[in-house]
């Protein structure tokens, strides 16, 4: 919402404005007239814009009160689950952290298998002269 004073600040201007040039013998009809045209397009602005601030600091009051609700539940589902709980994968499999010992096929690759693989690309790829 826009301050009071301000406010009260922006019209003092623009009636200081329309009454200098209402007051003054030496301004032409057509300027005078163009000059109490802005004036009335500025408030009209004005007036505008307070009402975008007012909208818009409305929207947030609803943003901030959607995200403390959102904060609340949050800590609602954490405290129901407690802090050592793990959510299952997605994927179907259970997450290694739940689970006892590896099954078959699960767990690391061993250290042997890469041994193995190595020992293979070792002997398949050609041997550069050292001389």
């Amino acid at each position: 919402m826009m301050a009071e004073g301000i406010e009260d600040a922006i019209d003092n201007a623009l009636n200081t404005v329309v009454n200098t040039i209402d007051l003054s013998g030496n301004v032409k009809k057509e300027l005078k007239k163009m000059i109490h045209e802005t004036v009335s397009k500025l408030r009209t602005l004005f007036v505008e814009l307070k009402k975008s601030i007012e909208d818009k600091t409305a929207e947030n009051d609803n943003l901030q009160k959607g995200l403390g609700e959102v904060r609340a539940e949050l800590e609602a589902l954490k405290s129901t689950f407690g802090r050592g709980h793990v959510a299952p994968a997605m994927d179907g499999r259970r997450d290694q952290r739940t689970r006892g010992a590896a099954g078959p096929g699960e767990g690391p690759p061993s250290s042997i298998g890469r041994q193995n693989l190595y020992s293979k690309y070792s002997q398949a790829r050609p041997r550069r002269n050292s001389s």
